[in-house]
């Protein structure tokens, strides 16, 4: 609500910049809050901190962006161009802000879990076994019926 206050502020760059201060504070204390009811485990608040302020500053860009994007988009279009456009753009912009929130959310687990540094890619196997291009594995026994 208060970055849509900040849109609508014109003229002076100081006003507007202190009303998406405050719109983005308000987004980290509604991420903040969420984060904490919506965890299993019982942590402290400042854990879930730094995913509350990814997501609160995602969330800001991307409703300025798409504010922008879309007055632009709809300038010249007709009624009916111009719903569809509303339409698409309002499913566009909830898959944005849902992989930011759980972006958001990975950034708590990483951090609380201490899951940093991984690789992307797995160390190559260092196994002995060679490969064969007839495509039996030379390093497994070979089954055989003996008969008792």
């Amino acid at each position: 609500m208060l970055s849509a206050a900040a849109g609508y502020v014109s003229g002076n760059i100081g006003w507007r910049a202190l009303a998406l201060a405050a719109a983005v504070g308000l987004d980290v204390a509604v991420f903040l809050f969420a984060f904490k009811v919506l965890t299993a485990k019982d942590l402290p608040w400042k854990a879930f901190l730094p995913g509350a302020t990814f997501a609160a500053v995602g969330w800001e860009v991307l409703h300025l962006i798409g504010g922008a994007y879309l007055s632009h988009i709809l300038k010249g279009m007709s009624q009916v161009y111009g719903m569809f456009a509303i339409v698409l753009g309002a499913l566009a912009w909830i898959f944005l802000q849902a992989r930011v929130v759980v972006y958001a959310a990975e950034i708590n687990v990483v951090r609380r879990e201490r899951l940093w540094p991984r690789s992307l890619k797995t160390e190559p196997s260092t196994d002995p076994v060679p490969s064969d291009p007839s495509g039996r594995d030379e390093g497994a026994r070979p089954t055989s019926r003996t008969p008792s």
